[in-house]
């Protein structure tokens, strides 16, 4: 469905987006992202296909799970929208952030040079280090970025590569967003090509995916 904007000589027209779920979620050790996709979202995507539910419900829940076990953070945000052709989340946390977090593991001081290195290993697929599971998972979208630091981290199907630059909407913690088509999941030529030739990427089980930070 199209919604209008502007003046009647400037009229745009833009699908219509309807949020399912736009709430802060303090972080407990009860909290469950299985049961937070159930009560607010799986309703709304059922006529969708399954291969797009099963990943988006992967998605969501790695997401999550890495923000509980690895963000030190208090509180967590997950907004959820869909237009008639896409599914976009946005998951951000209150933690020390993903760079500074990942810098501590592999002995880096600097956020930025450690984001480098994760767009490095995330470009030549690498499983060995300690993010590749988020930067595998992130091959399935349309859209896939991390921000945090004042970065963001994003990988664009279109052209089968991650780029970083500065966050257009810097903030404390991060902030990990993601866009699938609705009307069926297709991957680029490249990617289906590294998913066929690499048995630790799935598209319909992240759960097969290296672990993450």
């Amino acid at each position: 469905m199209l919604e209008q904007d502007g003046a009647t000589r400037s009229k745009e027209y833009r699908l219509r987006r309807q949020s399912l779920l736009n709430r802060e979620i303090r972080i407990t050790p009860v909290l469950n992202p299985e049961r937070l996709w159930d009560d607010h979202i799986a309703p709304v995507l059922g006529d969708d296909r399954a291969d797009v539910r099963d990943l988006c419900r992967g998605a969501f829940g790695d997401v999550i799970r890495n923000v509980i076990l690895h963000a030190q953070a208090s509180w967590l945000t997950v907004s959820f929208s869909t237009t008639t052709r896409d599914i976009e989340v946005t998951v951000g946390d209150d933690g020390c952030g993903l760079f500074v977090r990942l810098g501590e593991r592999i002995g880096v001081r600097d956020a930025r040079e450690c984001a480098e290195l994760m767009r490095r290993h995330a470009n030549a697929r690498s499983t060995d280090f300690p993010a590749a599971r988020l930067a595998l998972l992130g091959r399935h979208f349309a859209t896939f970025s991390i921000a945090s630091s004042g970065l963001t981290l994003e990988f664009d199907a279109p052209t089968d590569a991650w780029e970083l630059r500065d966050d257009d909407r810097p903030g404390p913690g991060t902030r990990v967003s993601f866009r699938l088509r609705r009307t069926g999941y297709t991957m680029s030529s490249n990617s289906r090509r590294s998913s066929e030739a690499d048995s630790t990427s799935s598209t319909l089980k992240p759960s097969a995916i290296p672990s993450s930070i």
